[in-house]
């Protein structure tokens, strides 16, 4: 589903020395596949992940996501995207959030597919409510359920919990598994969460200190659907101690 080939990217620097973010990164991800990227502060992830949005045109190497240029994807809106600030519209409800994306692209919303959606992410409730009257669990669902409202071809989610409260963490972890359990879109989350990349991943990629390269691409054959309970199992905690290993003997 989207390929990576050798992607270097370089970000102006003082006295025109060029930052390096990226080097040399080559990786796929399979369709339906769940893919976690982990990597100390200022790997690159971030940078990556929007370079996979058609956001950043890296400085050489090249990126295919169903054999088409980023770009060109997302001009026709078939890129999901949430960040961890959910940049809802305040003066809209969460019915309105959701179906914007509708609007954006010139579309009719399909009120069918909106209210699927806040079934599924559980605001059924909270349709009418604006942002300000949502917990941040909640508007974090509200912005996940935007960037699938359009069925795009991949998600592609920037420490989407990254903001929240641990225990909200934790199970805004476990929804969005249900979620995208439910839709099997191509997904690439960011995270500094080892355990949550390992919950959530069909195969975790560890990207080196910067410049960021693939240090290890490491499957999670955890079966699924997972409950809460694995996030305190051996068998997780294990795979986690072997990346955070990892992460450690890069300087992380």
């Amino acid at each position: 589903m989207a390929v990576i080939d050798g992607v270097t990217h370089d970000f102006p620097g003082r006295r025109g020395r060029a930052v390096r973010a990226l080097d040399s990164v080559s990786l796929s991800i399979g369709d339906g596949e769940l893919v976690s990227l982990l990597g100390p502060s200022g790997c690159g992830k971030s940078t990556l992940l929007r370079i996979l949005a058609g956001l950043i045109v890296p400085t050489s190497g090249k990126v295919s996501i169903a054999g088409t240029d980023p770009g060109e994807l997302s001009r026709h809106h078939q890129i999901g995207i949430a960040f961890q600030d959910h940049a809802l519209l305040p003066w809209l409800s969460t019915r309105a959030n959701i179906a914007l994306p509708f609007r954006l692209a010139g579309r009719r919303p399909d009120d069918a597919r909106v209210e699927e959606l806040l079934s599924l992410v559980g605001l059924e409730g909270f349709a009418d409510a604006r942002p300000a009257q949502l917990s941040g669990g909640m508007r974090q669902r509200a912005s996940i359920a935007r960037a699938l409202v359009l069925r795009p071809t991949v998600l592609l989610l920037d420490e989407p919990m990254g903001s929240l409260d641990a225990v909200t963490r934790r199970r805004l972890t476990v929804e969005l598994q249900h979620v995208w359990l439910n839709d099997r879109v191509t997904t690439v989350l960011v995270t500094h969460s080892v355990e949550e990349a390992v919950f959530l991943a069909d195969r975790v990629i560890v990207l080196s200190a910067r410049p960021g390269r693939v240090l290890a691409d490491r499957p999670i054959p955890l079966p699924r659907p997972r409950q809460a309970s694995v996030l305190h199992e051996a068998s997780l905690q294990g795979l986690a101690a072997e990346i955070d290993g990892l992460l450690a003997a890069d300087g992380r």
